[in-house]
């Protein structure tokens, strides 16, 4: 495959990814926004099943969508000359992690499994620029990710909430952030809604204040 087609299939999964927790609305959002903002180092906290069809052509499994979407991100950044990394932290160990290491992209993935996002030691690894917070949804989940990582935020950070909402285990999520607000007060939160066919959908999104 050349790399031209290579790209095309890499936007086109992009286009037309839609499974997973994270919808297509949010996704969509969250392309425009690294796209624009081009991270060097992008963090997610929550991974599940690794397999899908980019991947695995049998689509035995379909999951983490965001690590999926990220990595794609992450290699039509370096295109551009913005070289970098995505982190992925989840106390599960996903099938088919392999896969993705062996695959294009593996040179780009930094995964941490078998641990908490708190046990992870950030001391030495590059600051943050884009963090998508896809955790515990608890109030101690979301609290205790934008603590810990906190101190390694970069200036341009962008924070991303997963099921920022009044609704079902939203409300903790959106609970840990304002705490953190309120706690940090040079930062700010926004409730994004994002509406497709399927329903309502929210995400938060953190940044520091101008």
């Amino acid at each position: 495959m050349t790399e031209e087609l290579f790209v095309k299939k890499c936007k086109d999964f992009l286009d037309n990814l839609q499974t997973g927790n994270l919808q297509h609305v949010q996704l969509n959002y969250i392309r425009t926004l690294v796209l624009q903002q081009k991270p060097k180092t992008i963090l997610e906290t929550g991974v599940n099943d690794l397999l899908s069809s980019f991947w695995d052509p049998y689509q035995t499994s379909l999951g983490a969508t965001s690590t999926r979407a990220f990595l794609v991100m992450r290699y039509l950044l370096s295109l551009e000359g913005v070289e970098g990394e995505l982190y992925s932290i989840d106390i599960r160990r996903g099938k088919g992690m392999e896969k993705i290491e062996q695959s294009e992209f593996g040179k780009y993935w930094r995964p941490f499994f078998g641990k908490s996002s708190l046990e992870v030691d950030w001391t030495g690894k590059p600051p943050i620029d884009f963090f998508f917070v896809d955790g515990a949804h608890t109030f101690e989940g979301v609290y205790g990710d934008l603590t810990h990582f906190k101190p390694y935020f970069s200036d341009k950070i962008i924070i991303i909430l997963h099921d920022y909402s009044n609704r079902e285990d939203g409300h903790r999520v959106k609970a840990g952030a304002l705490e953190f607000i309120y706690k940090n007060p040079e930062f700010t939160v926004e409730q994004i809604p994002l509406k497709n066919e399927y329903g309502l959908f929210y995400l938060g999104e953190i940044r520091r204040k101008a």
